[in-house]
């Protein structure tokens, strides 16, 4: 069989219905998914009356603003007064205050003179007493190197005499020491 005869046995779309029903069937979704020009028609409306109360919200907080400003303005203008008048205030009182304490800083320096003077006098007796405390110490310090002295003396002669029994102690130890051996030795050897 050729093309043409297959095209002959098949019926079309058109010729079944096929093709009718299903546009008829698209035809009738779109119908009912895409809404009418009135549905856009009354949601611009909705739109353009949000629109208009934002701009009506917008001019009433326009002028509320522009008021509350012009309250700042004036705070901000009474508050720069009240502090201009507070700083003149301080000024006035920083330069009694300087002038008080430059009077407070001559009774120091008059004072500061005197502790000077009466600390440079107890600086001279100090001297005067250091330089006699000075003399009676190198005189005990004499006496104490004296007595170390003949106390180093003292042990350095016990020290003599302690070396010279110990030497003599060891003598006689090592020569019982010796005695000892030559009995042992004899005794091996059979002398005694």
């Amino acid at each position: 069989m050729s093309n043409q005869e297959d095209k002959r046995e098949k019926p079309t779309q058109q010729e079944t219905g096929e093709g009718s029903v299903r546009s008829q069937t698209i035809d009738l979704l779109v119908a009912n998914v895409i809404p009418t020009t009135k549905y856009f028609e009354s949601r611009f409306d909705f739109m353009q009356h949000q629109i208009s109360e934002l701009r009506e919200g917008q001019k009433h907080l326009e002028a509320t603003m522009n008021r509350r400003f012009e309250q700042v303005d004036t705070e901000i203008q009474d508050f720069k007064t009240s502090v201009d008048k507070r700083f003149e205030q301080m000024n006035a009182e920083i330069k009694e205050f300087k002038g008080s304490v430059d009077k407070r800083f001559e009774q120091v320096n008059i004072e500061i003179k005197e502790f000077k003077g009466s600390v440079d006098k107890r600086f001279e007796q100090m001297n005067a007493e250091i330089k006699d405390f000075r003399g009676s110490a190198d005189k005990r310090f004499d006496q104490m190197i004296a007595s170390i002295d003949r106390l180093s003396d003292k042990l350095d002669r016990r020290d003599t005499e302690q070396r010279s029994f110990t030497i003599r102690m060891f003598t006689i130890a090592i020569s019982i020491s010796f005695l000892g051996v030559m009995g042992a030795l004899l005794k091996i050897i059979g002398i005694l």
